[in-house]
């Protein structure tokens, strides 16, 4: 494995486990979080290629495109997987 691939797949575990340390509230958005951060960061370098952003390069990775892309995507996970608050969980947790 080229060693930028496994450099991009530990700076996005890294983004996926901090993101849901501060803003997780269920174990099960651990692995929404991870895949999140893992598309994000490699969509994230495609987009800083095909633009040409070179800011903050290491070696051949755009790291702000990468974490821009990253937190972008993450956020979409974010709110897709959190419940709402003050809404019941199922049909069965209504009051009659």
């Amino acid at each position: 494995m080229p060693p930028a691939i496994l450099f991009g797949l530990v700076l996005a575990t890294l983004y996926g486990s901090g993101f849901h340390l501060v803003f997780g509230r269920r174990l099960w958005q651990w692995p929404i979080f991870w895949i999140a951060a893992v598309i994000g960061f490699f969509g994230g370098y495609a987009a800083g290629e095909l633009l040409g952003l070179d800011v903050l390069r290491l070696g051949v990775l755009p790291l702000a495109a990468c974490s821009v892309g990253s937190a972008l995507v993450l956020a979409v996970a974010w709110f897709f997987s959190t419940p709402t608050l003050g809404q019941p969980r199922s049909i069965s947790d209504e009051e009659p």
